[in-house]
Order: C-alpha cells, then structure tokens, then sequence
C-alpha cells in the first residue's frame, strides 16, 4: 500500500469511528487507527446519574473540561487522584488544579511508594464503564498518523461482573482512610456509593492479588503459544515462566518498547529482555514514532486474554492499585479474544512500525584500580572498576600472561547502576611476580552482551554460533549461546614487591 493510500484509510477509518451511545453495547478500540477519547467525551455528555474517575495523570484538559460541565449541571462526580504524577508529568497539576478549582470532590492515595495506577471511567446512568492502560494524555488515545501512535487498547463494557467489580472496587478506595485522603472538596467522611458488590473472579484488582503470581500459572498451563504487549519487564517470574514455556515447546512472541529497553531509571528492564530473548522468545520493539504502552498477553491455546494496567513488574503486581482483566472462555466473549489475537498479529506482521530486536551491550567500563605498571602492592590486591550501567555480570580475568585465564565466571558484581564502583579481590599474589589481570562485563550472565577483555579467539569460536536473524524475520537460532556484540581490551599489568609488606 502506497503512502497515500494508507493515509487515506487512515483518515475513512478514523472519520467512520462512532460514538458510543448510551445503550451501546461493549466494544474494545484500537489506537493505532482509531479516536478512541471521542467516545469517553460522549459518554460523559449523556451521563446522567454519577461518574466515578481515578487515574494516574490526565494531561488532556478535554476529559476536565466535560467532567467540569456535567458537575456544573449537577451531576456527581467522585474522582481519585495522585498527585505524585506532577513530579514527571507537568500538565497533570494543572489538570488537579482545575478539577479542584470546580468544586468535584476528589481524593487522592498518598501513603508509601505505591502509587494509584487505575485508569478508569464508571457511568453509572449508562451502567458503562471504561478502563484501559493509557493515561488521559492527548496522544495515548487518538493517533496522529499511521507512523505516529500509541500502543494501547480501551475496552467499553456493560458486562455486570466487570462494572460491579469495578464499582466495589472504586468504593474500597474511596472509603480507604489509610492511604488515601481528602484532595479537594470533602465536606464529609467519605461513604460508599455502591452495594458491596463481589469481585468477579475474572478481576484482579492488586495489591489484592497478586498480578504476577496469577499471570504465571497460566503460562504454565499454555500448551500452543503465548503472545504479549509488555511495555517494561523486570519480575524474575514471568521472565522465568517464558524462559521454561519456550523450553517446553510453546513459542513466545513478545512485542516491547525501546525506550525502556534503554531507560536509565529502569536498569534491568533490558536485563529481562536479553534474558527472554536468549531463552528462545522471538522479541519485536517499536519503530513508530509513538509508544509501546499497552498490557495485553493471547494465550492460544487456552483462548484466553490477559488485559490490563500492570506492568511485568513486583511493584505493578503486588504494591501498586491496578486493575486487570483475565479473559477465558467460560465468559462468553469469542470476540474479545479474537480483537486481541488479531490486534496483535497485525502488530507482528507490521513491518513498518515494528522491527525485530537486537540485543545491546553494557556501555563502556572504566578501570580504577591498581593503575597500570602499578609496584609495591601486597599479596592481596582489589581490583576496581566501574562497570556503567546495563552491566549486571562480570567474567574477571588474572595471571602472569598477557592473556590470562578466567578466575570468575558470571558473577554479579556491585550494581548496574551508573556511578558505582564494582570490586573484586584476589588474594595469595606471589611476591615479585607481574599480573596482568582484565574483565568482561555483560547485561546477562553467560556471557552474553559483552563488554570488556579482548579476547579475540573467543570471539572467533562463537562468530559461527551466534544468534542471528533470518532474512530480517523470523529470530533463528542455533546451538550458541553467546553474542560478543562489541569487544575491547586493556591489559593492566602490575608487580608485587619480592618481600611484600
């Protein structure tokens, strides 16, 4: 399909997107192609009874503006909130500023490092209730053009087991007096609007439940093939699930984002990446110009959907108020599945927007200690470096010849935080003896994404067995383990003195 064309569809698609009516039924929207905010405005401009909101930020004045008309029109609207979103996201403030300037009562979580990570929408009048993983942004709901978009799904349902979870839900913390507190507008101790309604147990609403825990035992289960939207991932047991699925012969496809393959403030993220992806996980990352945000994972075999805010995170599984859809077929939802298995094998096959995934190498190490030609050292030395960050394991090499053995293999060393200095010491040292000592680092142990000794012949001997990629495609992959994707040396030769000290 030429440029134009493609725009073309892309603006019919995007004009033939209707609204959500009142008595419309459930239905999931694509953000890739479609304008899926148009559809919460209307549902907001039809409410007549109460609205419930909570979110993590909202930077789009759209969604404020509305919710501020209906409440002007004297319509209840309870919204939580958590102010700790200003730190990164500036517009946010603005937008608690506003909604608290109207007079909506609004409460906000405070307590501890676990934030509020629902995005959400409950209409009570039109018994329909909107939740997804993007944050009410501009850019998280309505593309901007077929290169430039977000990854997201937005799912509209008027299924009573999933808006009653969420309205007992939205009560809990609402009513929540330990974590949660007043914002704006609380003239009185807050109460619950709704029934106590039970949770269904299609729902798992953490710290409740545990995300991760639950998400595990069905890969466990799956027998033909697990595919995933994760935008970051660093919870050993879900790395450790689909390292054992694809050992068991299921496939695993993933699809992820770079920025967190890459995000300082996120270290091990691209740590669990090159764990899956040496473990057999055929691995896909954006190249739009947009973002890789959305949690969804097809589970083929079993037919079954997992849907979402949390991330493959401890925090998002276990800390953080999430909310999270499991789908499987005793609900009666043949399509649900479907949308996903499609959305994301239309994601797959997209070769303009996603491309195959190439592993990284830690960045560049810088040796402290001893300096080289160093003399007068005892017999016990501390060797000391700072290995930057992304790398978690350190092969450490030491002997009288220039090219010295290894003396440790994959081990974890300081941290891969930048800044910290890693430190290994060698004891027994022969007096009067040169030692010339080096290292590896690597983002994984055996010894794969490697920085660091030049060790030529090795690099020699596993050129042939490494992994590759086929035609730019399908991952292949041989008997190696190992990828040497940069190397470099320094030989660090240093004498200890004949009688010692």
């Amino acid at each position: 399909m030429n440029r134009a064309l493609q725009s073309l569809t892309f603006a019919i698609l995007l004009s033939v997107t209707t609204p959500l009516a009142a008595a419309a039924q459930e239905r999931l929207c694509d953000t890739e192609f479609e304008d899926c905010r148009a559809p919460i405005l209307n549902l907001i401009r039809n409410e007549q009874v109460g609205i419930d909101v909570a979110f993590w930020f909202m930077e789009d004045a759209r969604y404020a503006t509305e919710l501020i008309k209906r409440f002007n029109a004297g319509l209840p609207i309870r919204i939580i909130v958590d102010q700790r979103a200003n730190a990164t996201k500036r517009l946010n403030a603005q937008t608690l500023a506003t909604l608290s300037a109207s007079g909506i009562p609004m409460r906000e979580k405070f307590a501890g490092a676990n934030i509020l990570h629902f995005k959400m929408m409950l209409f009570q009048g039109q018994d329909m209730l909107e939740f997804s993983k993007a944050n009410y942004a501009d850019a998280e709901y309505v593309p901007i053009s077929p290169t430039n978009f977000n990854d997201e799904a937005v799912y509209f349902t008027n299924d009573d087991r999933l808006t009653n979870s969420f309205r007992r839900r939205f009560d809990d913390l609402w009513t929540d007096t330990i974590a949660y507190r007043d914002y704006a507008n609380m003239t009185n101790p807050p109460v619950r609007q709704y029934p106590m309604y039970p949770i269904d147990p299609s729902m798992n609403f953490p710290p409740l439940e545990d995300f991760i825990n639950r998400t595990v035992t069905r890969f466990n289960v799956e027998t033909q093939r697990i595919d995933a939207i994760v935008y970051r991932a660093y919870d050993d047991r879900l790395t450790n699930a689909v390292v054992r699925a694809v050992a068991r012969g299921v496939p695993v496809r993933l699809i992820t984002e770079p920025t967190e393959y890459r995000n300082p403030t996120r270290l091990f993220d691209s740590e669990h990446i090159d764990r899956m992806f040496m473990g057999g996980a055929q691995i896909k990352m954006r190249q739009h110009e947009g973002l890789t945000h959305e949690a969804a994972i097809v589970l083929r075999g079993l037919g079954e959907v997992i849907f979402g805010s949390s991330n493959w995170t401890n925090a998002s599984a276990i800390e953080q108020d999430e909310h999270n859809f499991f789908y499987n077929p005793t609900l009666n939802k043949p399509w649900f599945y479907q949308w996903f298995a499609d959305q994301f094998d239309g994601k797959w096959n997209d070769t303009t927007n996603f491309v195959s995934f190439q592993p990284l190498p830690p960045d560049a190490p810088s040796y402290s200690a001893p300096i080289n030609g160093a003399s007068g050292q005892g017999s016990q030395v501390t060797l000391t470096w700072q290995g930057g960050p992304w790398a978690h394991f350190y092969d450490i090499y030491l002997g009288t010849t220039t090219n010295p053995p290894a003396i440790v293999s994959n081990m974890q060393i300081g941290s891969p935080t930048d800044g910290v200095i890693e430190q290994f010491s060698v004891s027994n040292l022969q007096p009067g003896t040169t030692y010339h000592s080096g290292w590896a680092s690597m983002e994984l142990h055996d010894g794969r994404n490697t920085y660091g000794w030049r060790r030529q012949h090795a690099v020699r001997r596993n050129a042939r067995r490494s992994a590759r990629y086929d035609s730019g495609r399908e991952f292949r992959r041989r008997r190696a383990v190992r990828v040497v994707l940069r190397h470099d040396g320094w030989k660090l030769p240093w004498t200890i003195p004949r009688h010692g000290r």
